[in-house]
């Protein structure tokens, strides 16, 4: 049997138990019912021409007190842009950010160089993620009719 020192106090074939609390700050807890909205795109198809470059823009009110908390991001077929296109045929912009009538934004744009017959078949996603939640918007792109 072991026996241990804590404190001044000898202790033998005793388990020591360590309780970590984290405690959450204020503002979190004062956003914790203000989850992240996409206000652009709605959900849905998106017209598009076989062979033309094409970009869609992803919009969302993040609604959470710390800016730096939040994420915006594209999927596609649930997998991640980078690795359904290796060679950045469809990629991601860089995340921007704004203000507009005392609403802070963010939006991520995925561009595509060639829209192809596969990206058809495809569900693209937009994603945003902060500390209150997260939102998330499916589209997928159908050929425009040429009337």
């Amino acid at each position: 049997m072991k026996s241990f020192a804590l404190q001044g106090s000898i202790f033998c074939g005793c388990a020591l138990l360590v309780v970590q609390v984290t405690m959450c700050s204020g503002d979190i807890m004062k956003n914790a019912d203000k989850s992240p909205r996409i206000v652009m795109p709605k959900a849905g198809t998106i017209p598009v021409r076989l062979g033309n470059n094409f970009k869609i823009s992803c919009v969302a009110e993040p609604r959470f007190a710390d800016k730096s908390f939040s994420i915006i991001y594209w999927l596609v077929n649930n997998t991640f842009i980078e690795t359904t296109y290796p060679h950045g045929r469809v990629k991601e912009d860089k995340e921007r950010s704004y203000t507009k009538n005392g609403k802070y934004y963010i939006t991520r744009s995925l561009m595509f160089a060639t829209v192809t017959q596969p990206d058809l078949n495809s569900n693209f996603t937009c994603v945003v993620i902060t500390p209150a939640g997260q939102d998330s918007k499916n589209v997928v792109l159908e050929v425009l009719n040429r009337s």
